[in-house]
């Protein structure tokens, strides 16, 4: 945050509406009659019976600022004008969330919001005792796309700060596909958080990768015909990999695998995956184990490696069916992985 200027910058311009002198704040026909002047020189016209309902602070600072005191540098539009540190962009934000009506919106004044901006809009909301703002304020911390963006950044600020609790599961969560520790990440916040927070993250990330890892491990024991992970959600058949090698129907593919993809034919419905799809397996594992994320998962199931590759393109039906069912496979594997992991926040968290 700026330092407190030692005389109020020139007038600019004004702000937007509802603050530019030409709407009311609040959606009423009374006037404005007080300036808030930002580090910019941008004037925000509010009320000052509106400033003192919304904290005390403000009931100090009208009583230190006398009219006329340095001159007309305190004046502009003959309204008295108290110059704060605060940026346009912030001081904004601020108003639009303290204000009775007015609703901040990230699609418009707020757009383009980042993490240090919301976090001077929340020291300012401190600093002026705008206390029915913090909690909106502390939700915009929780916005999915700064989680995504800096999960490990507002897992510490939500520890820091006493964020929702649902703030540090989600940003938790999204640390999940990183495989650095968070001991080694480096931020603003991390010489503040505590090495026991640190360390509870990394004890997280560490048990999802095992919990997500044994399940996925099971994956390739033999399973009974149409449970579990076996049949394509979508079509309802086995996936092509756990297909039976007799082409006979049994509500599975009709496609007979060739020699080559290593198939192999199963009784009473069951069998073992193909060759090249438990080698791909034991490469997902390794690979989710570090990052334990549905994101992992999307990504990887799909990445087949040159080698499996041939093995598919080679047998005419894992060619037909092997990159739909992967696909598919993936979809529904993210979900159960996101399952998991959402389990090990709550309890842990």
């Amino acid at each position: 945050m700026s330092s407190t200027p030692t005389s109020p910058p020139p007038h600019t311009s004004n702000a937007r509406i509802p603050f530019s002198g030409a709407t009311s704040t609040d959606s009423d026909t009374r006037p404005t009659d007080f300036i808030l002047r930002s580090c910019e020189g941008v004037d925000f016209h509010v009320r000052k019976d509106m400033l003192r309902a919304l904290s005390d602070f403000f009931d100090d600072m009208f009583s230190m600022v006398r009219e006329g005191l340095d001159g007309e540098d305190l004046f502009f539009a003959g309204k008295t004008v108290l110059a704060v540190p605060e940026s346009t962009k912030v001081l904004y934000a601020l108003l639009s969330i303290a204000y009775p009506r007015q609703q901040p919106s990230l699609g418009s004044p707020e757009k383009g919001l980042g993490i240090d901006d919301i976090l001077e809009i929340m020291e300012a909301a401190q600093k002026y005792q705008f206390v029915v703002a913090e909690p909106l304020i502390k939700n915009l911390l929780g916005a999915s796309a700064l989680i995504q963006q800096h999960p490990h950044r507002i897992f510490a600020i939500a520890r820091l700060h006493q964020l929702p609790v649902h703030i540090v599961r989600e940003a938790a969560l999204g640390t999940l596909r990183f495989s650095v520790t968070p001991l080694r990440l480096q931020f603003p916040e991390m010489d503040r958080i505590s090495w026991s927070a640190a360390q509870r993250l990394f004890d997280f990330h560490q048990i999802c990768g095992e919990r997500v890892h044994v399940r996925l491990a099971r994956m390739d024991e033999r399973f009974e015909g149409g449970t579990h992970m076996v049949n394509n959600k979508q079509t309802q058949k086995r996936y092509i990999w756990w297909q039976r090698n007799d082409g006979e129907g049994n509500g599975f593919h009709p496609a007979v695998h060739n020699a080559s993809c290593g198939a192999r034919a199963g009784q009473h419905g069951t069998g073992k995956s193909a060759p090249w799809f438990t080698a791909h397996l034991t490469k997902l594992l390794v690979k989710i184990r570090g990052s334990p994320a549905p994101s992992t998962i999307l990504v990887e199931v799909v990445n087949v490696a040159p080698s499996e590759r041939a093995l598919i393109m080679a047998c005419g039906a894992c060619k037909k069916f092997a990159d739909e069912d992967l696909k598919n496979f993936a979809e529904r594997l993210a979900v159960k992985v996101r399952l998991i992991t959402e389990q090990v926040a709550e309890d842990y968290f």
